[in-house]
């Protein structure tokens, strides 16, 4: 994994200095990270002090649980890049394997987190977990900071319209194809990144060629359905885009994708990294009784999704066919 100051990897870091430190997996980055964040800022803001986030390099879900296939909010690069932007001077990221996995509660906070720098304070979230078997918790970060002088500060689970926001509760809305309440959480819409490939053509035989998408392992995946959108492109440009996910019940033989039709592109995108991003849903996924009635209904979407975003018409529509997929 390549990083960038101010993203570091522990332990080729060196040693921070004082700092205040959030701690914590930040898949998402949502709006109770960034209440955190904001806390910690604060707090390291008035003692003069550094801003850290603590994170891994993966969820730790994904070396416990290796068959569970719990889906990523953001892929690392992405999420090491928001918590900088939310406030981290600098993000500390531990790779999560085996052994991290073993490490008892008192070793992981010796051996990483005072190694690291010198905390003066440690901000997490309620529940908070850590260590072998999940056996630390915020009362063995506290007994563990009164020895060193460090302070803990436990933050309550920040709830929006009476439900806890998390991660777990996120990808459900993903999942559902939610997408809009997942937005509100995120603070930002769901994305996808991959690379353009050669696809299989089939949109430009109806007159609305497709992008076909063949998202990274383990990352949250809409449920089936039609989706308004945007395709940003590696050279800074974003195009509206109508979004297709599942497999189209039309042509039954077609493996599940992710199909994203940019509106008014034209030109070459083999081999470029696009980025598709879900804003809101359009309607569920139907058998059409003929090619005919398929491209009307694409028409039909394509309009809408102008509509949703606001976009002008373009004043011809020959989008692109594209394949994403993770290298």
């Amino acid at each position: 994994m390549s990083l960038t100051p101010p993203v570091v990897m522990f332990p080729a870091c060196e040693p921070l200095g004082s700092c205040v430190v959030a701690l914590g997996v930040f898949d998402g980055v949502h709006l109770g990270h960034r209440r955190l964040l904001d806390q910690a800022r604060a707090e390291a803001m008035a003692r003069d002090a550094l801003t850290v986030a603590l994170t891994f390099d993966r969820d730790p879900d994904e070396v416990l649980h290796p068959d569970a296939e719990v889906a990523r909010l953001l892929e690392p690069g992405e999420r090491f890049s928001r918590l900088h932007a939310c406030g981290a001077d600098v993000v500390v990221v531990v790779e999560f394997n085996d052994a991290t996995a073993r490490m008892s509660p008192e070793s992981f906070l010796d051996s990483v987190l005072q190694r690291c720098c010198e905390p003066i304070a440690v901000h997490v979230g309620h529940g908070f977990r850590f260590g072998s078997s999940g056996s630390g918790d915020v009362r063995t970060l506290v007994r563990w900071g009164t020895e060193r002088g460090v302070q803990v500060r436990e933050h309550p689970l920040l709830r929006v319209r009476g439900d806890i926001v998390s991660s777990t509760r996120i990808r459900t809305l993903i999942a559902t194809g939610a997408v809009e309440q997942a937005a509100e959480l995120l603070t930002a819409p769901h994305r996808i990144t991959g690379t353009v490939v050669e696809g299989r053509r089939k949109g430009a035989e109806l007159g609305f060629p497709t992008a076909n998408v063949r998202p990274p392992r383990r990352m949250a995946v809409p449920a089936d359905g039609v989706y308004a959108g945007r395709a940003f492109v590696s050279d800074g440009s974003a195009w509206p885009a109508a979004i297709f996910v599942g497999a189209p019940p039309t042509f039954p033989a077609t493996q599940h994708l992710i199909e994203a039709h940019l509106i008014g592109f034209t030109g070459d995108l083999y081999g470029r990294s696009v980025t598709v991003e879900f804003n809101s849903r359009l309607r569920d996924l139907k058998v059409f009784r003929s090619s005919a009635d398929l491209s009307e209904a694409i028409r039909d979407d394509v309009a809408r999704v102008l509509q949703r975003l606001a976009a002008p018409m373009p004043p011809d529509l020959p989008p692109a066919l594209i394949d994403i997929v993770d290298d």
